[in-house]
């Protein structure tokens, strides 16, 4: 393992000009890494984590019932050293009987049920698989009985499945800059960020260098998509966001605020034990059976009790097993009695009235739900109505109004209605331009991308903007070092330190392993620029000629952002 990489780089952010940041990394664990970025012009601090939840090795773990009420280092020292990172979850009542507004699961328990119109982050025990909901629905349909850990996301939605747009927030401070906290997944889903931007440390606020003025949420919504998540969704923030690493707080506290805070919930990634239990030897993370014992291995550490207890029978399936209630089939199911619901799901009976709420029923992917009259007897369904776009999902009744957003609502060419993506307000039909990316606009649908990570540029007139993988001139690199360092990145690279090819940083290093890059397996964080880039970089770090400025204002003016790839 290679020690943590130190690179001085230049970042231009999309609300911005130039602004100089320092990336440091630390390897947390194997497949477990922390940035720190430091920017000035804007002043940020942003500490993010990034877990491979692919690795056996860790689990989910959020609070349980008897468990809230505590300061984020206080969660990371009541879960003990197996405690890698833990982040404060969702928006909560600031005294007992510390509620929260969104779904909360720890350790298997639902303490808190879904709430509509408000997201959250989930994830399972025994395979890792994390999900974030978006769909402000508080129906069984969602749920999942084998998420072990789950926490709110302060009905803030900053990427879904690729296309950057927020939706709402607790108080309305979208446009404010504040601490923030946030999570994000990779499209592939085994990638997780934990990620926590310091706020309310400006030079005039009497705080101490490096400063920090916090983030809007869309400086939020650019930096989780710079880190490449695919979703991510907001936590509280504030003077309640806090990240813990080994223990430790990274972020500092605002000015003015003594003490970090206690709130109702946190979110923490477990390392699993290397010496499990006996009845953990073979499963260190999962469920069994014993004839109608409910065995359960967290991490390594046992419980167990009696289905018999409560009258059922135990049912494994794989890795995972739960109680059956007498009443349900083997397997999950749901059925519809006039207004009664009747769902069977792994093993949970559920039996309910929806005339007590005005409702219908409807069975959706298998499972009965009450379906709001508003709905008119279609669980899943959109219309417009004005600027006013109706949405049921799985029976839950919800309404927007896209004029808030600057856009009308539209029915697309698949018959769905939704209000046209902001980020497509005044742009045309069709791809465009801005800076590197090539922006998409299809019946208000947005998607972008960076041309830059294919090493070319965004040409082309409105409506049939293309990346133009051209190629630069060669020897752009070069200057009074000179030398013929550069190598296939593109072009000679001033000086002998100039390098080869793509990963290449610094000191001319060889692929990830290069300028002290951190773990082989994952590269160094780098800016994507234009091809040569790299050798060029090589180049700089070795001349002390005018090449090497010349480099430095050429790529002020042409990176438009940083990605970290670590």
């Amino acid at each position: 393992m290679r020690s943590p990489a130190h690179l001085l780089t230049l970042l231009v952010l999309a609300v911005g000009g130039p602004a100089w940041a320092v990336d440091t990394w630390t390897n947390v664990a194997p497949g477990i890494d922390r940035l720190k970025r430091v920017l000035t012009s804007p002043d940020h601090v942003i500490h993010a984590v990034k877990v491979d939840l692919s690795n056996p090795s860790y689990y989910a773990r959020a609070t349980g019932t008897n468990e809230r009420g505590k300061t984020g280092t206080g969660f990371s020292s009541l879960l003990g050293s197996r405690a890698l990172v833990v982040i404060n979850g969702d928006w909560g009542t600031a005294s007992a009987p510390w509620s929260v507004q969104g779904l909360a699961i720890g350790q298997g328990q639902r303490w808190k049920p879904d709430k509509a119109h408000w997201s959250f982050v989930a994830c399972t025990l025994d395979t890792n698989e994390c999900k974030m909901d978006f769909s402000g629905s508080a129906a069984s349909a969602v749920m999942n009985p084998r998420w072990f850990a789950a926490v709110g996301s302060n009905g803030s939605t900053l990427i879904k499945h690729g296309t950057k747009r927020y939706g709402g927030s607790f108080d309305g401070s979208q446009t404010a800059r504040h601490p923030r906290s946030a999570m994000g997944l990779s499209q592939d889903g085994k990638t997780l960020w934990m990620v926590v931007v310091e706020g309310r440390r400006s030079q005039a606020s009497g705080a101490s260098a490096p400063y920090a003025i916090g983030m809007t949420f869309d400086e939020m919504v650019t930096l989780m998509d710079d880190l490449g998540c695919y979703d991510a969704v907001m936590q509280d923030g504030g003077g309640s966001s806090t990240l813990v690493v080994n223990g430790t707080r990274v972020n500092k506290l605002p000015v003015g605020q003594s003490t970090e805070r206690t709130v109702a919930n946190h979110f923490a990634i477990m390392k699993v034990r290397a010496s499990p239990d006996p009845e953990c030897a073979t499963q260190k993370k999962g469920r069994y059976c014993t004839g109608t014992q409910l065995h359960t291995c967290e991490g390594g550490t046992h419980s167990v009790g009696d289905c018999a207890a409560f009258g059922l029978q135990c049912r494994a399936d794989g890795t995972w097993a739960y109680c059956l209630d007498p009443r349900c089939p083997p397997e999950s199911g749901g059925s519809c009695s006039g207004t009664r619901i009747v769902n069977c799901k792994e093993g949970v009976y559920e039996e309910q009235d929806c005339a007590a709420s005005g409702a219908g029923c409807a069975v959706v992917n298998g499972l009965a739900v009450c379906v709001d009259a508003r709905c008119n007897g279609t669980p899943d369904s959109t219309s417009c109505n004005g600027s006013l776009l109706t949405r049921c999902t799985a029976g839950v009744y919800a309404q927007e109004d896209c004029a808030a957003l600057g856009v009308t609502c539209r029915v697309e060419a698949s018959g769905v209605s939704s209000c046209g993506d902001p980020q497509c307000a005044g742009k045309p039909e069709g791809p465009s331009c801005k800076d590197y990316f090539v922006q998409t606009c299809t019946n208000g649908t947005y998607t972008q991308e960076d041309c830059s990570d294919l090493g070319g540029v965004c040409a082309g007139p409105p409506g049939a903007a293309y990346c133009d993988l051209g190629t630069p001139d060669a020897g752009a690199g070069g200057g009074a070092g000179g030398g013929t360092g550069g190598g296939t990145g593109g072009g000679e690279g001033g000086g002998a330190g100039g390098g080869t090819g793509g990963g290449e940083l610094l000191d001319g290093g060889t692929g990830p392993e290069a300028a002290d890059g951190g773990p082989a397996d994952a590269g160094p964080s780098r800016i994507p620029g234009p091809p040569g880039y790299e050798a060029a970089v090589g180049g700089c770090a070795a001349v002390a000629g005018g090449a090497a400025v010349g480099w430095v204002l050429l790529l002020a003016l042409l990176l438009p952002r940083r990605r970290a790839t670590r």
